[in-house]
């Protein structure tokens, strides 16, 4: 049985002009996953098998408010996800070392929305939508001494509309149900290894391929500054994927990765062009030392590499800027009896840099482009307890 429940509350008073500058929002999330193990040798061979259903329920609620103080509602809005799936998943070791995976996924999704503007009880949508999603996979894995493995795998694969993607109830004059939205499909071909040249270092290699139908992207009007979410047109996702991880028990931990990556419109207007705001190269690098007293010290890095503004399908304005920011926590993580406690104070972005994670074309002025900047140095701590 799974039960969340989260609360969010937002002022946006440099934005009190639109109906979702001042909102309260619940969300709650009931789901449960029952599912039946079967490891038996079958004819001598290992073999395992799993199959389960699950079950989720999430609801949204939204009040929109004039006002900060919430005493003037202005909207309420109410979206509903009913999720059920059935899954199958198998293990089946042909020789001892060589497993052949098969797997099977179906599943059904509904999503409601009503959104009511207040005062008048005006209906701005009131709207419905069913997906369903069948998958499967085929994965061959053959094993290497004790710890390392080569891999082949073919898979298809969906993504159903999250709820503020079927539906939109910011308040910022574009809120609707979009009805037309259709979940992502695609298929995914990979191609792995993961081996261990030294005891306690680990390094993997991942090559892919993703044939992506219907991705999911917001799409704002360059002149009125309103957008929705669509279907793209045929998209291709392929590239490498390195990491490593090397670890002297009680003295430190270094994990590090690299994603080299191309991804292109396969179909439409804009055919063998890149899609716009994915980085070509990506590389992150985590140091984690173990001081005395339960402290942990770990420095990291981030780099993100250029990328092609929002609303750039062809490609034809700079790129947003290559970015690296280095961060510093500290963190204390003691037990005492049979409690766990696990507190942290860190400094992120230490070198102050000036950069933007989203930025799109601007129609008022031709070749005219627009920023949103992050986050310059921030300071933040937090403590986190175990029962």
């Amino acid at each position: 049985m799974i039960y969340g429940a989260r609360q969010v509350t937002t002022n946006w008073g440099a934005f009190s002009t639109f109906s979702g500058s001042f909102s309260q929002v619940n969300i709650d999330t009931a789901g449960i996953t029952p599912k039946y193990v079967l490891d038996r040798k079958i004819a001598g061979h290992d073999n395992k098998l799993i199959i389960g259903v699950d079950f989720y329920s999430d609801k949204l609620s939204k009040n929109a408010y004039a006002d900060r103080q919430q005493t003037q509602k202005t909207s309420v809005a109410d979206i509903k996800r009913q999720d059920a799936s059935a899954y199958i998943h198998n293990d089946f070791n042909i020789i001892q070392d060589l497993i052949l995976t098969l797997g099977a996924r179906k599943e059904r999704v509904t999503i409601s929305g009503t959104q009511t503007s207040l005062p008048g009880s005006t209906t701005v949508f009131d709207a419905e939508k069913v997906h369903q999603g069948e998958v499967y996979e085929v994965v061959l894995t053959y094993l290497i001494g004790e710890k390392s493995r080569v891999f082949a795998k073919w898979a298809q694969v969906f993504r159903i509309p999250f709820l503020d993607e079927q539906a939109s109830f910011y308040g910022f004059g574009t809120d609707a149900f979009y009805t037309n939205l259709e979940k992502e499909t695609g298929t995914s071909y990979e191609a792995g290894i993961l081996f261990y040249p030294l005891k306690d270092l680990k390094l993997s290699v991942t090559l892919y391929r993703i044939d992506m139908q219907d991705e999911i992207k917001f799409v704002l009007d360059p002149i009125t500054f309103l957008g929705q979410n669509v279907n793209l047109d045929k998209t291709r996702h392929e590239g490498v994927e390195i990491a490593m991880v090397y670890e002297m028990k009680k003295r430190f931990r270094l994990a590090a990765n690299f994603t080299g990556q191309e991804v292109t419109f396969q179909a439409g207007p804009n055919s063998g062009k890149n899609v716009p705001l994915v980085p070509q190269n990506m590389a992150n690098a985590v140091l984690e030392i173990f001081l005395p007293w339960d402290l942990t010290l770990r420095p990291e890095v981030h780099y993100v590499g250029p990328q092609y503004f929002g609303q750039d399908d062809d490609n034809s304005s700079p790129k947003l800027d290559s970015y690296t920011l280095f961060n510093l926590f500290l963190t204390w993580k003691p037990t005492i009896k049979d409690y766990r406690m696990m507190a942290f104070i860190g400094v992120e972005n230490i070198g102050n840099q000036k950069y933007s994670t989203y930025g799109f074309e601007n129609g008022f002025v031709p070749g005219g482009l627009v920023y949103y900047p992050a986050p310059e140095i921030t300071v933040k701590g937090g403590m986190t307890f175990y029962f």
